[in-house]
């Protein structure tokens, strides 16, 4: 009879070599930690009978080993700690800028109403200083009108004239004021054209002369007389013009001055004759309603 002689399977390989894996790991006595080299399997390999295996032995630990590792595990720790603190101080830094904005913006606000203030401060003291500036100005201007000389006209004559005499006027000019008038002049003019118009005599008038012009210093309540003459005399029918009062004759001028505080003054004037005025040799010529004025400096 033939025999035949079985070959084993792939499959009991494998099993056979896992179970003397596993018996040699049973006899070796162990040491430590059991680190494994390991080759890359392929499909070969599997189908061989045989499974490589190489056990390495880790080396015993030394106290160098364990003094690395308590020196690692302390600056694990320390580095631990030094985040946190570093975490804790920013936390505090972002507070304190935070208090500092916030003071920043208090002192600026702060600023601003001090400023402000000031402002108004200084707006008020430049309104008490005008204010007190135009009192003591109007209180000097005052003074001054109190105690400057006033040339002002006191009386004007009329003195007839005879048949061949011109009329003549006669100004009494005095100073009114409390101090001396200086460089006084006295203008005087007569108007014996019979032309019934105030309006039109007043200084300055090309179609009339300057007839007298006298300039002298003026004490308080000193007086100043200025007499002059027309320029000729009245025929018959100029005379009953004036004696009927159709027709006055005019006299008018102005007075100039300066005063002790070295300011210009000036007082115009101007007089007219009337009918009742003229019954004697001298009458008193009346102020007109226009032309009579005087500076207020």
């Amino acid at each position: 009879m033939l025999r035949v002689s079985k070959q084993p399977s792939d499959q009991t390989k494998v099993s056979v070599a896992l179970v003397l894996y596993a018996i040699a790991m049973c006899a070796t006595p162990l040491h430590g930690s059991l680190a494994f080299a390991q080759t890359p399997t392929t499909s070969n390999q599997l189908n061989s009978p045989a499974l490589n295996v190489r056990i390495v032995e880790q080396p015993p630990t030394t106290p160098s080993d364990l003094e690395q590792q308590k020196q690692s595990l302390q600056r694990d720790k320390d580095d631990l700690v030094a985040q946190q603190t570093m975490a804790n101080g920013t936390t505090y830094l972002v507070w304190i800028t935070g208090a500092q904005f916030a003071l920043t913006l208090i002192g600026t606000a702060l600023l601003f109403f001090t400023l402000r203030l000031n402002r108004e401060a200084t707006n008020a003291a430049v309104t008490a200083n005008a204010t007190t500036r135009l009192a003591v100005d109007q209180e000097q201007a005052n003074s001054k009108r109190q105690l400057r000389a006033y040339v002002l006209v006191d009386t004007i004559e009329f003195i007839q004239g005879g048949q061949h005499d011109a009329p003549k006027v006669k100004l009494i000019a005095r100073n009114y004021g409390q101090t001396p008038a200086d460089q006084v002049q006295i203008v005087l003019m007569i108007d014996q054209t019979l032309t019934d118009n105030e309006e039109k005599h007043s200084v300055g008038s090309e179609e009339f002369e300057v007839l007298a012009d006298s300039k002298a210093p003026m004490g308080p309540d000193a007086s100043l007389t200025l007499e002059t003459k027309a320029r000729g005399p009245l025929n018959q029918h100029d005379l009953q013009s004036l004696y009927g009062g159709t027709k006055p004759i005019y006299a008018f001028g102005r007075i100039n001055y300066v005063d002790c505080f070295n300011q210009k003054q000036f007082t115009e004037f101007r007089f007219r004759t009337a009918r009742a005025e003229l019954s004697g040799i001298s009458s008193t010529m009346l102020v007109c309603a226009k032309g009579n004025s005087y500076s207020h400096g």
